[in-house]
Protein backbone atom coordinates (compact mmCIF):
# COMPACT_ATOMS: atom_id res chain seq x y z
CA UNK A 1 0.00 0.00 0.00
CA UNK A 2 0.83 3.50 -0.66
CA UNK A 3 1.19 6.15 2.09
CA UNK A 4 -1.84 7.61 0.93
CA UNK A 5 -4.07 4.32 0.75
CA UNK A 6 -2.71 4.17 4.12
CA UNK A 7 -3.78 7.24 5.43
CA UNK A 8 -7.89 7.04 3.24
CA UNK A 9 -7.78 3.87 4.91
CA UNK A 10 -7.01 5.63 8.87
CA UNK A 11 -9.37 8.02 7.85
CA UNK A 12 -12.31 5.72 6.90
CA UNK A 13 -12.00 3.80 10.17
CA UNK A 14 -11.76 6.89 12.43
CA UNK A 15 -15.13 7.35 10.44
CA UNK A 16 -16.63 3.82 11.54
CA UNK A 17 -15.58 4.80 14.66
CA UNK A 18 -17.72 8.29 15.02
CA UNK A 19 -20.73 5.59 13.81
CA UNK A 20 -20.19 2.91 16.41
CA UNK A 21 -19.45 5.84 18.86
CA UNK A 22 -22.86 7.49 17.44
CA UNK A 23 -24.53 4.39 18.05
CA UNK A 24 -23.43 3.56 21.22
CA UNK A 25 -24.95 7.21 22.58
CA UNK A 26 -28.22 6.11 20.79
CA UNK A 27 -28.25 2.91 22.58
CA UNK A 28 -27.39 3.80 25.96
CA UNK A 29 -30.45 6.90 25.86
CA UNK A 30 -32.49 3.90 24.75
CA UNK A 31 -31.48 1.93 27.55
CA UNK A 32 -31.83 4.50 30.16
CA UNK A 33 -35.48 5.32 28.54
CA UNK A 34 -36.24 1.80 29.01
CA UNK A 35 -34.73 1.81 32.81
CA UNK A 36 -37.05 4.16 33.47
CA UNK A 37 -40.00 1.78 32.16
CA UNK A 38 -38.95 -0.53 33.62
CA UNK A 39 -39.14 1.07 37.17
CA UNK A 40 -42.50 2.51 36.59
CA UNK A 41 -43.61 -1.06 35.67
CA UNK A 42 -42.12 -2.60 38.70
CA UNK A 43 -43.41 0.54 40.66
CA UNK A 44 -47.10 -0.90 39.22
CA UNK A 45 -46.54 -4.32 40.05
CA UNK A 46 -45.60 -3.22 43.60
CA UNK A 47 -48.71 -1.17 43.90
CA UNK A 48 -50.68 -3.74 42.89
CA UNK A 49 -49.54 -6.37 45.17
CA UNK A 50 -49.70 -3.39 47.95
CA UNK A 51 -53.00 -2.80 47.36
CA UNK A 52 -53.84 -6.34 47.75
CA UNK A 53 -51.89 -7.17 51.04
CA UNK A 54 -53.72 -4.30 52.47
CA UNK A 55 -57.18 -5.09 51.09
CA UNK A 56 -56.65 -8.85 51.85
CA UNK A 57 -55.62 -7.39 55.74
CA UNK A 58 -59.09 -5.50 55.56
CA UNK A 59 -61.25 -7.73 54.28
CA UNK A 60 -59.99 -10.48 57.10
CA UNK A 61 -60.54 -7.32 59.83
CA UNK A 62 -64.38 -7.44 58.78
CA UNK A 63 -64.89 -10.53 60.33
CA UNK A 64 -67.71 -9.40 62.52
CA UNK A 65 -69.56 -8.50 59.94
CA UNK A 66 -70.94 -11.76 59.74
CA UNK A 67 -73.32 -11.46 62.53
CA UNK A 68 -75.01 -8.74 60.29
CA UNK A 69 -76.44 -10.89 57.04
CA UNK A 70 -74.55 -14.00 56.09
CA UNK A 71 -76.04 -13.28 52.46
CA UNK A 72 -74.94 -9.92 52.03
CA UNK A 73 -71.21 -10.58 53.85
CA UNK A 74 -70.63 -13.82 51.77
CA UNK A 75 -71.28 -12.31 48.08
CA UNK A 76 -69.08 -9.09 50.02
CA UNK A 77 -66.54 -11.87 50.81
CA UNK A 78 -66.46 -13.74 47.40
CA UNK A 79 -66.14 -10.41 45.07
CA UNK A 80 -63.28 -9.53 47.39
CA UNK A 81 -61.84 -12.91 47.04
CA UNK A 82 -62.71 -13.26 42.93
CA UNK A 83 -60.75 -9.65 42.27
CA UNK A 84 -57.93 -10.58 43.84
CA UNK A 85 -57.34 -14.02 43.45
CA UNK A 86 -59.45 -14.29 39.82
CA UNK A 87 -58.72 -14.40 36.00
CA UNK A 88 -58.49 -10.42 36.48
CA UNK A 89 -56.11 -9.55 38.83
CA UNK A 90 -53.91 -12.52 37.42
CA UNK A 91 -53.95 -10.99 34.13
CA UNK A 92 -52.94 -8.03 34.77
CA UNK A 93 -50.44 -9.09 37.31
CA UNK A 94 -48.89 -11.75 34.58
CA UNK A 95 -49.24 -8.87 32.06
CA UNK A 96 -46.65 -6.21 34.31
CA UNK A 97 -44.49 -9.83 34.96
CA UNK A 98 -44.42 -9.82 30.78
CA UNK A 99 -43.74 -6.18 30.52
CA UNK A 100 -40.93 -6.14 33.30
CA UNK A 101 -39.32 -9.63 31.09
CA UNK A 102 -39.93 -7.66 27.92
CA UNK A 103 -38.13 -4.54 28.56
CA UNK A 104 -35.03 -6.64 30.33
CA UNK A 105 -35.17 -8.82 27.40
CA UNK A 106 -34.96 -5.17 25.45
CA UNK A 107 -32.51 -3.72 27.35
CA UNK A 108 -29.80 -7.06 27.39
CA UNK A 109 -30.14 -7.16 23.85
CA UNK A 110 -29.27 -3.63 23.46
CA UNK A 111 -26.41 -4.33 25.98
CA UNK A 112 -25.51 -6.90 23.48
CA UNK A 113 -25.39 -4.61 20.31
CA UNK A 114 -23.67 -2.21 22.32
CA UNK A 115 -20.89 -4.73 22.95
CA UNK A 116 -20.38 -5.67 19.45
CA UNK A 117 -19.85 -1.71 18.44
CA UNK A 118 -17.25 -1.70 21.27
CA UNK A 119 -15.48 -5.04 19.33
CA UNK A 120 -15.70 -3.01 15.77
CA UNK A 121 -14.34 0.07 17.26
CA UNK A 122 -11.47 -2.10 18.86
CA UNK A 123 -11.13 -3.65 15.23
CA UNK A 124 -10.83 0.07 13.32
CA UNK A 125 -8.04 0.84 16.14
CA UNK A 126 -6.32 -1.88 15.44
CA UNK A 127 -6.48 -1.18 12.05
CA UNK A 128 -5.55 2.46 12.17
CA UNK A 129 -2.26 0.72 14.30
CA UNK A 130 -1.45 -1.54 11.42
CA UNK A 131 -1.93 1.50 9.11
CA UNK A 132 0.33 3.87 11.08
CA UNK A 133 2.84 1.05 11.20
CA UNK A 134 2.64 0.57 7.19
CA UNK A 135 2.93 4.54 6.90
CA UNK A 136 6.21 4.26 9.15
CA UNK A 137 7.39 1.53 7.59
CA UNK A 138 7.22 3.49 3.58
CA UNK A 139 8.77 6.24 5.38
CA UNK A 140 11.57 3.95 7.11
CA UNK A 141 12.23 2.58 3.89
CA UNK A 142 12.09 6.07 1.68
CA UNK A 143 14.43 7.44 4.44
CA UNK A 144 16.94 4.27 3.61
CA UNK A 145 16.38 5.04 0.04
CA UNK A 146 17.21 9.05 0.09
CA UNK A 147 20.60 7.89 2.55
CA UNK A 148 21.70 5.24 -0.11
CA UNK A 149 21.31 8.02 -2.76
CA UNK A 150 22.59 10.87 -0.93
CA UNK A 151 25.49 8.16 -0.27
CA UNK A 152 25.77 7.20 -4.19
CA UNK A 153 26.11 11.11 -4.84
CA UNK A 154 28.88 11.90 -2.52
CA UNK A 155 30.60 9.00 -4.03
CA UNK A 156 30.36 9.98 -7.52
CA UNK A 157 31.36 13.52 -6.42
CA UNK A 158 34.30 12.28 -4.56
CA UNK A 159 35.09 10.00 -8.00
CA UNK A 160 34.65 12.76 -10.18
CA UNK A 161 37.19 14.63 -7.69
CA UNK A 162 39.38 12.43 -7.80
CA UNK A 163 39.26 12.02 -11.77
CA UNK A 164 39.74 15.83 -12.08
CA UNK A 165 42.64 15.62 -9.59
CA UNK A 166 44.37 13.23 -11.23
CA UNK A 167 43.92 14.75 -14.86
CA UNK A 168 45.27 18.11 -13.20
CA UNK A 169 48.49 16.04 -12.00
CA UNK A 170 48.71 14.20 -15.55
CA UNK A 171 48.35 17.63 -16.86
CA UNK A 172 50.83 19.27 -14.46
CA UNK A 173 53.62 16.08 -15.72
CA UNK A 174 52.85 16.54 -19.11
CA UNK A 175 53.51 19.98 -18.82
CA UNK A 176 56.82 19.83 -16.67
CA UNK A 177 58.16 17.13 -19.23
CA UNK A 178 57.56 20.02 -22.52
CA UNK A 179 58.90 22.67 -20.22
CA UNK A 180 61.58 20.49 -19.73
CA UNK A 181 62.58 19.71 -22.93
CA UNK A 182 62.72 23.06 -24.32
Amino acid sequence: MTKEECRNEITRNQQLIAQYNGQIATLQREIQELQTTQSKVEGLQSNLSGCKSSSVTKLASTSGLGKINDKIVNGFYEGMDNLFNGNRYTSVSNGLDTAIARVASEIAKKNGEIATCQQNIASCNSRIDQMNGEISRIEAEEAAERERQERERQEREKAERERKERERKEKAKTTSKTKKKK
